[in-house]
């Protein structure tokens, strides 16, 4: 097949999406599809570089982090290499800048288009970043407006299906989750690797790193992570917690702790490449997170496969994924925070078995298996056009 993929994403952007979107355009083209990808460039230079198309694009950050807009005029040369290629299949994974250019190219080749829906706009701490353009209402009209021109939409979880069943959609919806690259979380790092990037941070060998990895929004609730771990350390002097990544919350988050005893012990890594992020994982103890805005949960699964247990907030999204006591650890309060924390650095038995289970449910999060799904219903779509034909 001739797949064409098409994200508002740029070479600087570091997520989810961006994540997905390439983690699928690997497993793809390993299974001998011809693929490309449409998506924006950080400049206002298109460009097409190999199977990479970019649309040249203007900083639009101050409507939401990291957005940018299409420049005009400059879309002209990707977008007719696209048409003249001729995908047999679009599969879009954003709702907007790109989405509208895969609209024109399947106009033009009577293409059929499946959707990933990644990103729970409604949510009101999302909604928070573009006060006065989006509110939940108009986030539900304006999903429903763009699915009537997709044939299917895929979710990662139960939770966003349930999300888009209460906005209205009325197209098949399928869940499959995003892959990863399994491999590169499993490598781990060595011990002397993992005692140098502790001590960067002011960390001893024998500390007790918590660890959120990810982007730094205020939707991320990291909040609560501080507050709980400010708890922990007044009787445990070796709990310390790092904060891993990048994003609009992060120059907050720094100004809330410098008055607060949490700067002993809190440090911020600041952005951190993807490539890298396996070695933060081998270099804690236990993961952490308080967020409820999650799709999926990729950092999640990054963490089990680098056989970091998990600790996070209880949320739909982890049914099936972090099955308390089993593959990790949920809680809903301090309380069962703090006796969750304990359980897992007190008994060496209980933690390894996590580690163990964990990494053995991730598999079926494989880029392999996640590119399979994908392509079995692009065919299935593709059958569906011809029939109706």
């Amino acid at each position: 097949m001739k797949i064409l993929l098409t994200a508002d994403i740029h070479p600087t952007m570091i997520g989810g999406v961006t994540t997905s979107t390439y983690n699928l355009y690997a497993g793809l083209k390993a299974l001998g599809h011809d693929v490309k990808v449409l998506t924006l460039s950080n400049t206002k230079r298109s460009s097409i570089k190999g199977d990479m198309h970019t649309i040249g694009s203007i900083n639009a950050s101050f409507i939401y982090p990291d957005v940018r807009f299409i420049f005009p005029f400059r879309r002209g040369r990707a977008v007719r290499a696209i048409k003249k290629w001729a995908p047999d299949i679009i599969h879009t994974q954003t709702e907007f800048f790109t989405f509208t250019q895969a609209l024109g190219i399947a106009a033009a080749g009577n293409t059929p288009m499946v959707h990933t829906y990644h990103t729970m706009w409604g949510d009101s701490r999302y909604l928070n970043y573009v006060k006065g353009i989006f509110n939940e209402k108009n986030v539900a009209a304006y999903v429903r407006m763009r699915m009537k021109n997709v044939s299917t939409v895929i979710v990662p979880s139960e939770k966003t299906k349930d999300c888009l069943i209460a906005y209205g959609i009325k197209k098949p919806i399928h869940i499959i989750p995003s892959g990863i690259d399994l491999s590169l979380f499993e490598q781990g790092i060595k011990a002397e690797e993992r005692s140098a990037l502790r001590a960067k941070y002011g960390y001893k060998d024998d500390d007790i790193v918590l660890l959120f990895l990810g982007r730094i929004g205020k939707e991320k609730n990291i909040n609560e992570i501080i507050t709980y771990t400010e708890q922990l350390h007044e009787t445990n002097k070796k709990i310390k917690l790092l904060i891993a990544g990048g994003g609009p919350y992060l120059a907050e988050l720094q100004k809330y702790i410098e008055g607060s005893d949490a700067r002993e012990f809190v440090r911020f890594t600041g952005p951190v490449p993807p490539e890298h992020a396996y070695k933060y994982y081998a270099a804690a103890t236990i993961f952490t997170t308080a967020s409820d805005s999650e799709t999926q949960g990729i950092t999640f699964i990054e963490a089990m496969a680098s056989g970091l247990p998990v600790l996070c907030r209880y949320d739909p999204v982890v049914d099936n994924l972090i099955i308390d006591g089993e593959t990790g650890r949920t809680y809903t309060g301090y309380r069962m925070f703090e006796e969750k924390i304990n359980r897992l650095i007190n008994d060496p038995s209980h933690y390894a078995a996590i580690q163990c289970k964990a990494k053995e449910l991730v598999k079926i999060y494989s880029i392999e298996s996640f590119a399979a799904s994908a392509a079995q219903l692009y065919e299935e779509v593709l059958g569906d056009a011809e029939e109706q034909v």
